[in-house]
């Protein structure tokens, strides 16, 4: 209900063969087929992926900021890629199982891998109803947040210098505030959010 297309909102009215479901009741865990991967049915959601791996001492190679979000959804649309390195979940796809249509229109279960799941992993359903998949996990780790408030002047330097592969930094993410604000109160917010304070880039260590 989150996408801007109207395809669970025609506007004709649904024939009698056609059919909308959702893919939340397929969540369940299922068994990987080797070490260092996660394998689940559809609909189960980052978040609870990521339950499922911190008992495992394990944990996803990337993920955005929404963690409601299902399996499927995340896949098939390309979303949480973030960082220089770093690709969305359908990257790190290994296998997906998809419920599509043959040339007699008859229903046909497919396993998807290797150099077939490109076309296959961020194709918004076009290949047919992702129910089951399979991807590559790490151990487990954290991330180390630091925020900075600086003119664009200087941001803009920073921004340079990570795109030329100065840094070794994860990820960068700028937020533009193009509004007076009075700075004393945005710095004192920054400052509860850092572990240690930091006064301008250079005070922020590459690592």
């Amino acid at each position: 209900w989150r996408s801007f297309s109207d395809v669970n909102r025609p506007a004709e009215q649904p024939r009698g063969t056609d059919i909308l479901f959702a893919t939340s009741f397929m969540n369940q865990a299922a068994t990987p087929s080797g070490s260092g991967l996660y394998a689940c049915q559809a609909g189960r959601t980052v978040k609870q992926v990521i339950r499922d791996l911190h008992g495992r001492d394990h944990a996803l190679y990337n993920m955005g900021g929404g963690d409601f979000q299902t399996i499927a959804g995340a896949v098939l649309t390309g979303t949480h890629g973030s960082g220089r390195e770093l690709g969305d979940l359908a990257s790190f796809l290994t296998k997906a199982e998809i419920c599509t249509l043959d040339a007699q229109k008859r229903t046909k279960f497919v396993t998807i891998e290797g150099r077939d799941l490109a076309p296959a992993s961020v194709s918004l359903g076009s290949m047919g109803v992702l129910y089951g998949a399979e991807f590559r996990v790490r151990e487990h780790y954290r991330l180390l947040e630091r925020r900075l408030l600086m003119p664009w002047s200087e941001a803009a330097a920073v921004v340079s210098n990570h795109l030329a592969g100065g840094d070794t930094w994860r990820h960068l993410e700028v937020l533009v505030i193009p509004y007076l604000l009075p700075l004393e109160s945005l710095w004192r917010k920054l400052r509860r959010r850092n572990t240690r304070p930091y006064d301008s880039a250079r005070d922020v260590p590459d690592q």
